[in-house]
Parts: structure tokens; sequence; C-alpha cells
């Protein structure tokens, strides 16, 4: 039987079969138990929750510090000179005795177009303000590497033995050096190449004073000087060897009159 054809029933008793009170608690009753068992009681079991999912982070640790320290292009102050540099140039800023790879901020009204103002090339012109004279070094306390180290951040070659290093970097110091003094007129390209001529002219073979060759070769060149030689002093060497003659003609005249007059 349908129950709620049964709570309908149940509301259509006559007054004589069940006392007025009993009759109305009963028809709650039923008519409530019929409701429920038409309506489901639960909500489905695949309701999906929508509240936020908490993700849980470790915490770094206290002396982590990785994450405080400036890399990359990062503009800092070097703890030496004060002055400023990026954090990647800051241990070959220190190498160089504070004298390169100093950042210098674009002009007022140039446009960013991410180039640096550091030299790129040995031919480039370094700013004024890093035309520093570089200090005087003591040899005998660096390494070699150490020395090839300073000429590389110069640009320069670093190649040769220990003594040919130590040559090259005094000549470049006193080189550059000069070059600021005089107002830097030159360039470090122009600097570099007539570092290198001087190298090249001291590793030359010492040629003669007059024929100009290694060996004392004879060639054409060498007997076309040895003429012009002869001409040129022709008349200087007649007039020695005429005063010679003189001299040892007088000394043998007052020889033979000393003879001559005997003993006093």
């Amino acid at each position: 039987m349908d129950p709620a054809t049964s709570a309908i029933d149940v509301i259509e008793l006559s007054d004589s079969e069940l006392p007025p009170q009993r009759v109305t608690r009963m028809q709650t009753r039923r008519a409530t138990a019929a409701l429920q068992r038409q309506q489901p009681l639960s909500q489905p079991s695949d309701v999906r929750s929508t509240a936020p999912r908490v993700q849980h982070v470790q915490p770094r640790s206290v002396n982590d510090t990785s994450h405080l320290q400036p890399q990359g292009d990062a503009i800092v102050t070097c703890p030496l000179c004060d002055k400023s540099t990026r954090a990647r140039d800051m241990d070959r800023h220190m190498d160089s005795g504070c004298t390169m790879l100093i950042y210098k901020p674009p002009a007022a009204g140039s446009s960013a177009t991410g180039v640096s103002s550091f030299p790129k090339f040995a031919g480039s012109r370094r700013p004024p303000e890093e035309r520093k004279h570089k200090p005087s070094i003591h040899y005998h306390g660096y390494k070699d590497r150490e020395i090839q180290r300073l000429l590389s951040v110069d640009m320069l070659s670093a190649s040769g033995d220990r003594n040919v290093l130590i040559r090259r970097h005094a000549e470049w110091t006193k080189r550059y050096n000069a070059n600021i003094d005089e107002g830097g007129t030159k360039s470090h390209a122009q600097l570099a190449k007539e570092l290198g001529e001087w190298e090249r002219a001291l590793a030359a073979p010492k040629v003669s004073a007059f024929t100009a060759t290694p060996r004392h070769e004879e060639t054409q060149q060498t007997v076309l000087e040895r003429e012009e030689h002869s001409r040129k002093y022709a008349d200087e060497f007649e007039k020695m060897v005429d005063g010679l003659k003189k001299r040892k003609r007088a000394k043998l005249e007052t020889a033979a009159s000393a003879d001559a007059e005997g003993p006093v």
C-alpha cells in the first residue's frame, strides 16, 4: 500500500473510532514517517569539497643566506674602494687593484639599450675615471699564475717564463702610468701594440754596429757601406797618418841630436 494513501485514510477516520486527540497525534506521526521514506536522508557521497588546500612550505634555515647575496648584474659596492661594480665582476675588480670593471651609470636621457659600460675589447677607450695609476708590485711575493692573472686582467699575453712575465708586467705598468701623466692620449690598444713591439725588439738578435748583420756576413749592402765609410773619412785618416809620422820623425831627430852632443 502507498504510504501517502495510508496517511490520507488515517486523516479521514471518523470521530467514533479514535479520540480526537489521539487521531491528531497519530496523523502527525504517520504523515511524517511517510514523507521521510519518500525523501533521501543523506547527500551523495561523491560530492567534492570546495575548501582550498593548504600547502605546507618548509621554512628556510637560519644560516641559509644564499637568497640575500646579490648575484649576476646586481650593482654592489667594493669594500676596498667604495666604487660600484657588478656582483659577477667583484673578484676581477679587486684583483686589478680596483682599476677595472667600475660600473658607470648610463647618462641621463639615453635609452636603455642594455649595452654594458665596460670595455668589450682592447681597442676601446677607457673612461677617465678608470685611468688610475697602477701600484708597484713586489714580484717575489707573487706566483707565476698570479702574475699571469694580472696580465690577463689587462688583456695582455700571459705566455712565457717567469722572467718574461715580470718584465712584461713591469714595462706595462710603467707605460700605463706614463700615459696617464701625459693626459691619457693613447688608447689601451695603442699601448698594448707598443708593448709588443718593445718585446719583439728585445727578443731580436743583436746586430753589428757596422755591418748590420747578426753574424757579420758579407753582402752587397755591407760592401757599399764599407766603401762609403772609407770615402767619407779618407781625409781624416790621412791627417792622422801624417801626424803620427811627424811626431815619430821629431822624436828620432831629438834623439840623434842628443847623441851627437855627447855627455855634458
